[in-house]
């Protein structure tokens, strides 16, 4: 069964079928759902975060006047309270929110929104606005904003309905103070490139090391460190980093390459860090 979701200014939810919208009809009987998601309208969401039951199950998200909230869905209709929800309410026109996530990969879905911080953005723009992080599968858990350090990340002025863009490891914010702001890592991964040379086939090689920094002001949380690419299981690899990496603080990651035959050999080790990621290449050859 098709499905469409959405809302508007009275801030109702509608769950629809596709094949049956209805046309007009005054008592709302051929929807899904209605449901009242929150005080004022719906303008800079939902959007909605397709994950497996085994990793927690789909979720919408909204951000309107009041505070933002996460609603689970059943595969027919959303719940009618939400799982979890911020603690700050927030001016007009609310959070303009973007989804970043490595699929439906636990610890990886990170809900950015752009918000106005004060002034009226309605009738009197431009106003200053920040841009907020927050962990996808408990929003009241809040990973950064600009202002944490506004000399650094503060982007100016607050641009309208224009939700965060997320590509490649970075986050770019349009403003309204004639220019594009781009997010990045506050991370190093060093070096970026690992060349074994010549091992013999069936032995492991002598290990070789990977540093991970923390050049940032907040912890970062490490979701996931693993090997990919062409002959991930030529390679193996053990850390010391933990869950998270701390502020000013390092980690280390050992890598040993193993080939099962002769050849070139190649994979990509991926660190995954709330929502971005660092990759190091990997390279060997069996005799």
């Amino acid at each position: 069964m098709g499905l469409l979701a959405g809302g508007g200014k009275n801030c109702e939810l509608y769950v629809l079928k596709t094949a049956n919208l209805g046309k007009f009809n005054a008592t709302d009987s051929q929807v899904v759902q209605k449901e009242q998601i929150c005080s004022s309208s719906i303008r800079g969401g939902p959007v909605y975060w397709q994950r497996s039951a085994a990793n927690g199950g789909p979720v919408l998200y909204n951000w309107a006047s009041d505070t933002l909230k996460a609603y689970p869905f059943s595969g027919t209709v959303f719940a009618t309270s939400p799982s979890a929800q911020g603690s700050a309410t927030q001016i007009w026109p609310g959070g303009i929110l973007t989804l970043s996530a490595n699929g439906d990969q636990h610890g990886s879905g990170v809900l950015w929104a752009t918000v106005a911080t004060s002034g009226n953005a309605n009738d009197d723009p431009p106003v200053p606005g920040a841009l907020h992080a927050f962990s996808a599968e408990n929003v009241s858990q809040e990973l950064w904003n600009s202002a944490t350090n506004a000399t650094r990340d503060n982007f100016g002025y607050f641009a309208k309905f224009v939700p965060p863009l997320v590509a490649n490891g970075k986050v770019y914010v349009a403003t309204s103070s004639d220019l594009l702001a781009v997010y990045g890592l506050v991370l190093t991964v060093a070096p970026r490139i690992l060349a074994f040379g010549s091992e013999t086939t069936n032995l492991a090689s002598a290990p070789m090391s990977i540093t991970v920094t923390n050049t940032g002001t907040v912890a970062l949380p490490i979701t996931s460190i693993t090997l990919s690419g062409t002959n991930p299981g030529q390679f193996s690899q053990t850390h010391t980093c933990g869950t998270s990496v701390a502020v000013g603080s390092t980690c280390t990651i050992t890598v040993v390459f193993k080939p099962m035959s002769a050849g070139a050999k190649s994979a990509a080790l991926r660190v995954d860090v709330g929502g971005g990621a660092k990759t190091v290449a990997l390279t060997g050859t069996g005799t």
